[in-house]
């Protein structure tokens, strides 16, 4: 059964590539199997050793395992962000509206004078093994920029099966012309909600 999990760990870590790229640790690779697993253990149909994934991501708590997972447990969007934020599926974009990026920011201990806000949409077809990520425009303000209007233009992927929104706060330093990304255990990449699809 682990070992299942393991396989169906290489798709679900595409998901949200660019951002995993931007915020991980040591720990990724391991959590996403272990996170998998738990979610297998949601299949109670079936007896030990022949439960499957896909029963489990079928439950009603299956899915929910997914909600707050971190891909760098270091830096979960909770020390990040000082604001608890949420997914409207509806309107395609988080409940805040607007940032302050000095005071809603707890910025990394590194040079940082820039903080990038990305979102993402994955569909996950853990019975194909496949998936289709769409990502949103990237905002980009300067650590001492005044409130800032965050405006999101995000689509949805044409496939439909589990829906899965992202957010990734990540943090450069700008001298002059250059721009230098800070270290990925820095950043933070958090997956905020998702949405069972059913095709039409």
């Amino acid at each position: 059964e682990f070992g299942s999990c393991v396989l169906k760990a290489k798709t679900f870590r595409l998901t949200a590539k660019q951002f995993f790229d931007k915020a991980k640790e040591g720990s990724f690779a391991g959590r996403v199997n272990s996170l998998l697993f738990e979610i297998l253990e949601e299949d109670t149909k079936h007896p030990i050793g022949e439960r499957k994934l896909e029963n489990g991501l079928q439950t009603p708590d299956g899915p929910t395992l997914l909600v707050g997972f971190e891909a760098n447990k270091s830096r979960p969007l909770s020390k990040t962000y000082k604001r608890k934020i949420t997914f409207n599926w509806k309107k395609l974009e988080p409940n805040i509206k607007t940032i302050n990026p000095e005071k809603d920011i707890n910025w990394p201990d590194s040079e940082a004078n820039l903080v990038h806000l990305q979102l993402a949409i994955a569909n996950w077809d853990y019975e194909k093994d496949t998936c289709e990520t769409l990502y949103s425009n990237e905002i980009t303000l300067e650590k001492t920029s005044k409130k800032h209007t965050l405006n999101w233009t995000l689509n949805t992927p044409n496939e439909k099966k589990l829906w899965i929104a992202f957010i990734c706060i990540s943090f450069s330093n700008k001298i002059r012309k250059k721009i230098k990304p800070v270290h990925k255990k820095e950043n933070t990449a958090t997956i905020l909600s998702f949405k069972t699809i059913e095709e039409t």
